[in-house]
């Protein structure tokens, strides 16, 4: 008689172990912060570049408009693609 009670036992301290590991886990899981990825090398090089470029246009842009032939120049620079 006290054999089906030990198994009635056992299983329901397995299931309360099994669900507070369960559960502990899972809590675990949402106190991680976000992390945020590292920016790569490859962009940062990239975004410098696109900076420069556009800072040497426009002042190549600005010194047409600025010039003694401006309209001449702005095709010139418009022909050869600013750079």
């Amino acid at each position: 008689m006290t054999d089906p009670i030990l198994w009635v036992g056992g299983l329901i301290v397995a299931a309360l172990v099994f669900l507070s590991r369960f559960t502990r886990d899972r809590a675990q899981i949402a106190r991680k912060p976000a992390q945020v990825p590292p920016e790569p090398v490859g962009a940062t090089h990239a975004r410098e570049a696109i900076k420069t470029a556009l800072q040497a246009e426009t002042e190549a842009i600005k010194r047409a408009r600025e010039s003694d032939d401006p309209a001449g120049d702005l095709a010139a620079l418009a022909n050869r693609g600013i750079r």
